[in-house]
């Protein structure tokens, strides 16, 4: 409902402040009395150069590119405003305009929100995170979408809260296994603890071992003249014993039977980044998934910046197995996130 009197606009004016002159001037009008670098009579000083390329905000004209939401304008860039419009129509367009005006506003608000919080310090940011604990990094993380409903040190109260809950929960899970355990003292609770951390690096070191520490052990001695070659001549070198020469060889030897082995990924990090399909590449290739996602990323962006990758490209850029190399590339282009171009064909 249109309450405010209207005054009749030239043909072709698509000005709201001249179609409603006693209505309140949107957000956005108000924001923009401040300069491009000002916020509340503070300058930031707190944004490197790199900004534009990190966040996409351009400091001397104060937009985002992209902006939240970036098609407003299209539903008022063909508004015209006619003289043998009737009332009704006319009314319309004006509400057209007055939705228009709040969705700047919502758009304001966001930046307003983004500038107030300093979220555009990158290194701040990244500065705060590192001083972290894995659980609060992760709680700031899951709940950065909820900033917006109360004020910084509000939101900073609720997630330290959270991550004292978690603690909590984790300690009285501890306590439970321990009682479970048949433990009931501190001094016997302490030593269950020291044994089940004993335990579990040598699990891990184990599992590290089974992945990779044969083979980066014995690559060396198995491109060389071979299996046999290779045993004679640390068997007749001073201080090697012929058992510790054939323990090496066993432990080739068992390498080797295992690389047709599927690689067992279930607790490796960064398994949850990935697919289905990039799950079952990891562990028939017997690549971690961290190093699957550095291999991902680098190719992703050759891709952007060049517009195409070729297989040969591929191989040269990672130094890796030329097959697994293949694989990883034929996923890639499979999943639509890099192009091709024909090998001898120019980008």
């Amino acid at each position: 409902e249109i309450t405010p009197a209207v005054i009749k606009p030239p043909p072709h004016c698509t000005n709201a402040k001249a179609l409603t002159p006693h209505a309140k001037p949107p957000l956005h009008q108000l924001k923009k009395s401040s300069s491009a670098g000002d916020f509340g009579g503070k300058t930031d000083l707190t944004i490197g150069d790199n900004t534009v390329e990190v966040t996409g905000f351009h400091r001397k004209r104060d937009e985002f590119e992209p902006e939240y939401d970036q098609d407003a304008e299209l539903m008022v860039s063909e508004l015209e405003f006619l003289k043998s419009d009737p009332e009704e129509e006319r009314k319309l367009k004006l509400r057209l305009l007055d939705i228009y005006n709040m969705r700047l506003d919502e758009r304001d608000r966001r930046k307003v929100f983004i500038r107030e919080r300093g979220l555009l310090n990158v290194k701040a940011q990244q500065a705060a995170e590192k001083k972290m604990g894995p659980v609060e990094r992760m709680l700031h993380s899951q709940l950065r979408v909820f900033a917006r409903y109360h004020s910084a040190a509000e939101h900073e109260k609720m997630v330290e809260g959270m991550a004292v809950e978690h603690h909590l929960r984790t300690r009285i899970a501890e306590l439970k296994e321990c009682r479970r355990a048949g433990v009931r003292r501190l001094a016997d609770f302490e030593a269950f603890e020291q044994d089940k951390r004993r335990r579990l690096g040598a699990k891990e070191t184990a599992m590290a071992v089974r992945v990779g520490g044969a083979a980066l052990s014995f690559r060396r001695e198995d491109s060389s003249s071979g299996v046999s070659s290779a045993a004679g001549k640390d068997s007749a070198k001073p201080g090697v014993s012929h058992s510790d020469s054939r323990s090496a060889m066993a432990a080739l030897l068992n390498w080797r039977t295992q690389r047709g082995v599927a690689l067992d990924i279930s607790y490796l990090p960064g398994v949850d980044q990935l697919g289905q399909q990039e799950r079952h590449l990891c562990a028939t290739a017997r690549i971690t998934p961290p190093h699957y996602l550095a291999i991902k990323e680098r190719l992703i962006r050759a891709s952007q910046q060049n517009g195409s990758v070729t297989r040969i490209e591929a191989r040269n850029m990672l130094k890796m197995d030329p097959m697994k190399a293949s694989r990883v590339y034929e996923l890639l282009l499979n999943c639509g996130w890099i192009n091709s171009r024909p090998e001898g064909g120019s980008a």
